[in-house]
Parts: structure tokens; C-alpha cells; sequence
């Protein structure tokens, strides 16, 4: 018995001493959910990106190939650290940083690995992703073009790849690589950005193929208008406009940019905020099976097309009453026509997370249907987007008859 207690003692004194915001990952396996956004670079020094209690545990390592080597405590600021050691980092490697939920790969050959090279786009972009679900792990992928994005799309073990670059204005070639194999094979879901004018965002290369959810910006919390510098008849807006972190390595400030690049992972965000409470309502471990299915447990299967629709539903539509300032109100009479199916949000008082989780559990406080004419644009939208990429012979899908498993109004 005394031996017995000395070992609870010491394990408690142990446990005492655990350096702040070191991550739990002897923790056993549990729902989980992977955002990968491609982008410049990620800055783990923020502040933003700490958190108490990570999610990347040790299941989750060992799914990823993650080695103790490859899990990186940082020192708090980048002076600290000192160049050499993000120098020293390896091309194609994946690595871990403690106290955050960010896992994060270097795959455009940069010296100074990981962290933004020029420019801070993908700080901005990773932050959105947290705004929407601040449990989601966030594998960062550092790069563009087709290196970066095969491996993402190529990934078993991420659910979500949100992408925010592409053409200048809507041109109707594909903009991402092996979105399409890892959409409709692979079982993940794509959010892609439309350009940041009028544009048509049905024709982009990155938001218009009809298997990438396309998105587009709205004035969250301001005038609630569409904004005009987002592209035209999206599927779906999210925040245009948002305060994040958007620094190479500072660790508290925060500035406001502004674009579709940032609505984009917001949504990916929510939607991953989404799939983990499925996940953890039905017990699912680890991430997309081999049968493509997002959750697949407790009698109940769920894919990437069933977790679109549920958006579709939970979106809500922005209480825009007037013209702003470069916004496009959402009037009562077909308002899809601007908002498609409406705005995706975290924001608590809105419930779209609880509206879509809902609905994709087929809960009986799940919303109304949106049906009628709203049915009827989006179906027709979407059949637009399905048959002028079927039969564009740039597109991966060319030749295709239908749009996979996508599921109708």
C-alpha cells in the first residue's frame, strides 16, 4: 500500500511540473478533426495559436508519423529561437509544436522553413481557420502549386483543404491540383476562394468546380452586405473582414485584412467545427476511412456530401437591410441569388454549427428545409457549375455524366 501511494505521489508530482501548455499526448484516442489550409507560412508564436489543452495527441502524432524529434518546443519568441533553428528544419517533414494545435509541412523549398517568406497571407488564413474551430488541427502546408497541393489532397489523414489563391479575376481552368481525386475519391472537402472582384465564382479555377465549396465574403457584424469585391453567385459567404493574426512572427498583434481569402477558411473552420461534434456524438476515431466515409460509427456513415448539404441548411441568411459601402444588400426577394445558400459562421448567437450538426444528425430540432425557390436557384446553380466542368476538357472532371454523391435540395 505505501508503495502503492509513493507511486500516485510521484505520478502527481510528475504531473505538477509539466512545463505551461504542454500538450496531452498520452492522452487515448478521441475524435479529432484536420484543417489543412495551403498557404505562405504559419507563425506559432502567436498568441493566437496557443492553446491549454492541445488536440494533437499522440494517436494523432502516430497517425501523421510524427516522431518525438519532429515535436518542436519553441522558446516564445522568435529572437530566441534565432533563424538558424528554422533553417535547420527539414523539406517535406512534418512537425508539431507544443502548446498549439498546429502541425505544419514546408514544401516550396525555402531556407527558412514553416514560417511566412515575404509575405503574411497564410498567418491570416490559418487564424481564420481557428476563428471558425478552435479545436480543429490545423496542418499547415507551406507552399503553393501542384508539389504542395497533391501531397495535401493525397493526405488519409486530413478532412479539410481550404486553398485561398488562384487567378486574378474567374478563369474557367483549374487552379488546384488533384482537388478533384482527393474530393470525390478521397472522401475530403474542399473550400475554395472566388477572386476578390465580381467575377463569376462559379467559373474560377479555385472556387467553380462543382466539387469545391465555392465561398465568397460578406460584412459580418457591420453593414451584413455582400461585398462587390468578392466573386459573383457563390455557394455560400463567410466574414470578409476579420481581426486576426497577420505577422511573421510577432506574438500578440493583431490587424484587420480584408478578402475572400479569409471568409474561405472561416468556413472551413465552422464546417470542421461541424464534423468533430459528429465525430464525437458518434464516437468516430481517426480520419476518413478507406470507404471515404467522414464519420462511420455507431451504426451511423456520413460523407463529404452529407456534411455539405448540412451547411447548405444551417447557413443563415445576413440581416443586410440597405447598401453599404461597397456591399450588395440581401434583399428579401431571392436573396440566394447573392448569398447562395447563405452565410457560414461561428458566431454562437447565429447557431449555423448547431443548425448544420442538426441537420446532419437528423435531429428533430433540426431546421426547416429552405425548399422552394431557394431549392430550386441552387440546384440549378449547382447543375450549371456540374455540367460546364464536366465538359471543359482543362477540368478534371471531363467526360464525368454526374456530380458523384453530391445530394440535391
Amino acid at each position: 500500500m505505501r508503495l502503492a501511494a509513493l507511486t500516485v505521489l510521484l505520478l502527481a508530482l510528475m504531473s505538477s511540473v509539466l512545463p505551461a501548455g504542454a500538450d496531452p499526448v498520452q492522452a487515448p484516442p478521441a475524435p479529432r478533426v484536420v484543417v489543412a489550409p495551403i498557404d505562405s507560412g504559419i507563425n506559432p508564436y502567436h498568441e493566437f495559436f496557443q492553446v491549454a489543452e492541445s488536440s494533437v495527441t499522440q494517436d494523432v502524432l502516430d497517425e501523421f508519423g510524427i516522431d518525438s524529434s519532429h515535436v518542436l518546443t519553441l522558446s516564445g519568441t522568435y529572437e530566441e529561437d534565432g533563424e538558424a533553428f528554422w533553417t535547420s528544419l527539414k523539406e517535406g517533414e512534418l512537425y508539431h509544436f507544443t502548446g498549439t494545435n498546429i502541425i505544419a509541412v514546408n514544401l516550396d523549398g525555402r531556407d527558412r522553413k514553416i514560417l511566412p517568406d515575404g509575405s503574411n497571407h497564410g498567418v491570416g488564413v490559418a487564424g481564420s481557420v481557428v476563428r471558425g474551430n478552435p479545436e480543429a488541427i490545423v496542418l499547415f502546408v507551406a507552399g503553393s502549386g501542384a508539389d504542395a497541393e497533391d501531397w495535401a489532397f493525397d493526405q488519409p489523414g486530413i478532412d479539410i483543404v481550404t486553398t485561398s489563391y488562384g487567378f486574378a479575376t474567374a478563369v474557367p481552368l483549374p487552379a488546384v491540383s488533384s482537388s478533384y481525386t482527393g474530393v470525390v475519391e478521397g472522401g475530403k472537402a474542399h473550400f475554395g476562394a472566388s477572386p476578390n472582384d465580381p467575377s463569376l465564382a462559379s467559373v474560377d479555377g479555385t472556387s467553380g468546380p462543382w466539387w469545391v465549396v465555392s465561398m465568397a465574403g460578406y460584412a459580418e457584424g457591420d453593414d451584413e452586405g455582400k461585398e462587390l469585391l468578392s466573386g459573383t453567385s457563390p455557394e455560400f459567404v463567410a466574414d470578409f473582414t476579420q481581426d486576426l493574426p497577420y505577422c511573421a512572427t510577432c506574438t500578440t498583434e493583431l490587424s484587420s485584412p480584408s478578402g475572400t481569402s479569409f471568409a474561405t477558411p472561416l468556413a472551413a473552420g465552422v464546417a470542421s467545427a461541424v464534423l468533430l461534434e459528429a465525430r464525437q456524438r458518434t464516437g468516430h476515431v481517426g480520419g476518413i476511412t478507406a470507404e471515404g466515409l467522414m464519420v462511420d460509427a455507431d451504426g451511423i456513415q456520413l460523407d463529404t456530401w452529407d456534411l455539405r448539404r448540412s451547411l447548405q441548411e444551417g447557413a443563415v441568411l445576413p440581416a443586410s437591410s440597405g447598401v453599404g459601402f461597397g456591399t450588395l444588400p440581401t434583399l428579401p426577394v431571392a436573396p440566394y441569388a447573392v448569398v447562395g445558400w447563405g452565410a457560414i459562421t461561428p458566431d454562437p448567437e447565429l447557431d449555423v454549427i448547431g443548425r448544420s450538426v442538426a441537420w446532419l444528425m437528423g435531429d428533430e430540432d433540426a431546421p426547416d428545409a429552405k425548399g422552394g425557390d431557394t431549392c430550386a436557384f441552387m440546384n440549378a446553380h449547382f447543375d450549371a457549375r456540374l455540367y460546364s466542368w464536366n465538359l471543359n476538357p482543362a477540368s478534371d472532371s471531363f467526360g464525368d455524366s454526374d456530380g458523384a454523391g453530391y445530394i440535391r435540395c
